[in-house]
Parts: C-alpha cells; structure tokens; sequence
C-alpha cells in the first residue's frame, strides 16, 4: 500500500460507471442576469447608496443565455469554450440563484422538471476554486464529505470501502495519508466560459478550415478560435461585426448538425456543457440529519486545530511573551507590594492586550476559511447550526476564560459579517478601541458621557476589569504612609462600589451570549457568494 503507484502493476485503478443511467437535458433556455445584484452591499454604502434604492432605476437584467440547448448523459463529458456568461450555466443546471433570471425554456433530469432536490441526486459541481482545510489528509477530506453525502443507509465500512475506490480512481493512493497543504486540487477544466462552439475536438481546425476559418501557423487553436467566436468590445464597429460573424458562425453549425442522427446533435439538442459534470444514481434515501452533520464537523474542527502546530506554537509563544513582558515590567517587586495605581494598571492592561490577539486572530482564521464554508453551505453538505455549534465547542479549548470567550464571539461576529478580511478587521479594531476607551480606566466611568457610558455596558474590557479587581484587592490590606503615620487600608475600599465578582462573570457570558447570536445570524441570513475575492 505504501509503495509508488504503477499504472501497469495495478489495472483494478481504473473503473466505469455502472450505476443508473441519469441524462440531464436543456431546452430553449433563455437567461438573464440582474447586473444591480451583483454589486456588493458595501459597494453600494460606498457610493452613498441606501439598501431601499439599490434595486431601482433603470432595468439591469442583460442576457447571458439564448435559445441553450444540450442534452448529456452520464459517462459523457461536453466542454464549451468562451468567455463572458460566467458562472449563468452552472447557476441553471444547479438551481444556484444569484440574482439572474430564467425568461423561458426548460431543465430536466431523467425527463423530470428539475428541483433543487432532484439536482442534489443526480448533479456535482466541481469548481475551479475549490478550499480545503489544509491539516487534513486526502483521506481524511474525502472521508469527511461522505459521512455527510451519502445516505444513512450506508455503514462505516461501505463509507469507508467507497472513499478508497474513489482515492483508487483519481490515482491518490501514494498521497492519501498526506495533508492537502495549501495547493488546492484543481479538476475543473475551463472557468467561466460562454456557450458558443460545440463539437469534438479532434474536428475543431478541419471544420473551421473547410469554412474559411483555417488556424494560423505557430497558434493555438482553441485560443485562436475563442477569439473567433467571442464579442469584441474594443469599439462599437468591432462588437456589432464580431456579434454578426459569431451569429453566422452558429447558423452555419446548425445547418450542418441539425439532420445528424447523432444523439448529441438531433434537433433541440445541441450539446453545451461546462466544466466536468459528474452524473451519478444516488439513493433516495434520507441522508444524515443535523446530529450526525454536528459529530462530523466537531470531528473535523478538532482535528485540524490540534494538527495546526504552526499556530499553536504561535499562541503559545504569545501567552509566553506576554507574560515575560509584565514580568519584565514589575519585575523587582517580589518583597514590596506594589501599589494600588500600579495594580489596578497591571489589571487593566492584562484584561485588554490579551483579547486584542485573539480578535485579529480568530478574524484572520475565519477569513481563510470562509470560501470553503460557502462553498459547503451551498452545495448544502451541511447545514449553519450544526457548522456553528461545532465551531464554537471545537475550539473552546484554545481560549476559555471568559473575557476571551467574548472576544472571540465579537471576532467570530465582525467576519461573517463583512465580506472582506481588510472590512472586518477594521471595525473589529473600532469596536474593540471602544470598549477599550469606555473600560473605565482610560476615562472614569462617571466621567463619561451619556452614548459612551452605555456602550461601556457591552463592554467586556470593562467586566474584565472589574472582576480582576474584585479578586485582586478584596482580601488584601494595604498600607499608606503619610508623615510618619501610617494606616492599614483594607482592599474592600478599593471595591467599595463595585458589584460582587459572580455578577460580573454572569456579565461576560451574557456579552459573549449575545455576540454569538449576532454571528450564528450572520451566518443563517446573510448569504454572499463563495467565489467572491476574500
């Protein structure tokens, strides 16, 4: 098993398709495509935009489909090559709304209307950028996306049985107790290409030859007629004759494919696929339920954390660092107290530097994260409860103390939120200078103003604060000299007016509670696309 695959040694690596015969098919389809739904929302606030305007004014819906026909089957794979539509295609075959339109024309699979149900049967999406978690094996990976996609029926050794011949397939065997690393693997084979010219490929420059189109010396035929076929928008001269040529180009097609007798050219039915579209029979069995989604994913969270050294090390050395800094700092002091002002500095400081770490952290992690989570959501692998709870329980370990707790529902908050990691970081930066300035050491609370005193109230830097205070002075005494009088001060006086440490602690979890549903709706309600530049 541990030796180097050898395609002559092992013929049992190459498989068929033997499963049911699914046949997807597109008729007549004309599609549009609502340009004012593809610019951010941030965008828009950019630009002085309000969320009530952003969809008025003049008509935005531009074609980007007309009169599609195809009709493929399972074992086959169609490419198109072109440049403009996108991802319009895909977001039809696999009932993705993104803000585009279906004015007519039909989607079947295995002659029924398709349903986002039917589609989830019988249709996978490869993308080109496809994110996986980087500590996990390919085994691991593929493990993980079949505890969640195949049906309950399924036991762990059939799981397990059809992982392996997957891995035997896509000649993985010498790597599959390797991490991924961050190099995705690619299969996707052109993105975002436009439905233009159909046929083989074998034929493509004999076809364009005998037309009038023959490839010049020295170049590549597929880039030479890409261009060919595709709009050229330098000028307004130039885009109406290559429009007419592309439209004289598909008539011309037509006329000779319209009377074939191939399956793949009879009339309506002109094949023009994107991409790798692999068709396969599942059952119709239910498949696992939130439950089994939440023990998956906590199992996944878990892993990838403890197998992370390189950012354990580094939390680590920064606890490390911190602490040799105030050591360094008070250093000297092991035989005097230090004073009040000195101590309630040293308790300030601790209880503010140390969660202003993990929200860029935790910030920066969620960011790196996030095209593989939409991804998934999706493609509905699985569900946003199960995803946010075993996020939140796996990793606990890494920061439970409770004004930590808080930041890092505040980070958790302010990345699923914004949709950029530069968005994000910036008003977590603001929120946390905030509670920050308002954590009634900078300015005293009674200083404060009306608006900044009660956003001192969610302040956890505040809590924080006042907790460390409580157990700190309250059973200390201290002494002052003044003259040659000297007086015992109980550290009750400095707490005088502050509540009891077990209100404070009910503060921060309630903060922190709060924040966290704030992030659990970020992620159920503001849905932003996953191949979106983070």
């Amino acid at each position: 098993e541990n030796s180097i695959f050898c395609s002559e040694e092992d013929n049992s690596l190459y498989f068929t398709y033997s499963g049911k015969s699914n046949v997807l098919e597109v008729r007549e389809l004309n599609y549009q495509v609502n340009m004012a739904s593809q610019i951010p929302w941030y965008e828009n606030l950019a630009e002085l935009k309000m969320p009530w305007i952003w969809n008025k004014g003049p008509d935005y819906h531009v074609p980007a489909i007309q009169n599609l026909n195809f009709k493929v089957q399972s074992g086959q794979m169609l490419a198109v090559i072109g440049t403009c539509v996108k991802t319009s295609l895909l977001d039809v075959i696999t009932c993705q709304d993104h803000g585009g339109k279906i004015k007519s024309g039909q989607n079947i699979i295995n002659g029924k209307p398709s349903t986002h149900q039917l589609v989830k049967k019988c249709v996978a999406h490869v993308r080109q950028d496809d994110q996986l978690l980087p500590n996990l094996t390919v085994k691991e990976t593929l493990l993980f996306i079949a505890k969640l996609r195949l049906p309950k029926t399924f036991s762990d050794s059939q799981r397990e049985k059809r992982v392996e011949n997957v891995i035997a397939e896509l000649r993985l065997r010498q790597c599959a107790n390797t991490r991924v690393g961050n190099e995705y693997i690619r299969v996707q084979l052109l993105w975002n290409p436009e439905p233009s010219i159909s046929g083989t490929a074998q034929d493509m420059v004999q076809y364009f030859t005998e037309i009038g189109y023959p490839c010049p010396k020295y170049s590549n035929p597929a880039d030479f007629y890409v261009d060919l076929t595709s709009t050229d928008k330098q000028s307004k001269e130039k885009e109406m004759e290559s429009q007419k040529r592309a439209r004289s180009l598909a008539t011309l097609f037509w006329e000779k494919v319209k009377d074939s007798d191939d399956v793949l050219w009879k009339a309506n039915e002109r094949a023009c696929v994107m991409t790798v579209i692999n068709m396969h029979s599942q059952s119709t069995e239910q498949l696992p339920g939130g439950l089994k989604q939440f023990t998956v994913l906590l199992s996944r969270q878990i892993s990838s954390n403890f197998r992370d050294l390189s950012t354990l090390l580094i939390h680590g050395s920064e606890a490390l660092l911190m602490s040799f800094l105030i050591g360094f700092l008070y250093y000297g002091h092991e035989k005097s107290k230090l004073s009040i002002q000195d101590t309630t500095a040293l308790l300030f400081m601790i209880g503010a530097l140390i969660p202003f770490t993990v929200i860029l952290d935790v910030i920066s992690k969620c960011h790196s994260e996030r095209a593989m989570l939409y991804h998934d959501l999706e493609d509905e692998m699985y569900s946003v409860t199960p995803y946010f709870f075993a996020k939140i329980l796996g990793e606990l370990p890494e920061h439970f103390w409770f004004v930590v707790f808080c930041a890092r529902a505040t980070a958790l908050w302010f990345a699923a939120l914004f949709p950029t990691l530069q968005m994000s970081t910036f008003f977590g930066n603001t929120i946390f200078t905030t509670f920050f300035m308002s954590g009634g050491f900078v300015v005293r609370l009674e200083n404060l103003w009306l608006v900044p005193l009660w956003i001192s109230k969610l302040s956890f830097v505040r809590w924080s604060y006042k907790s460390l205070m409580q157990i700190q002075f309250t059973e200390l005494t201290y002494q002052m000299t003044v003259g040659n009088v000297t007086f015992q001060i109980p550290g009750k006086l400095v707490t005088m007016n502050l509540d009891s440490y077990a209100l404070y602690t009910s503060y921060l979890i309630g903060i922190g509670t709060g924040f966290m549903l704030f992030y659990y709706l970020s992620l159920r309600f503001i849905k932003q696309k996953s191949n979106q530049d983070w």
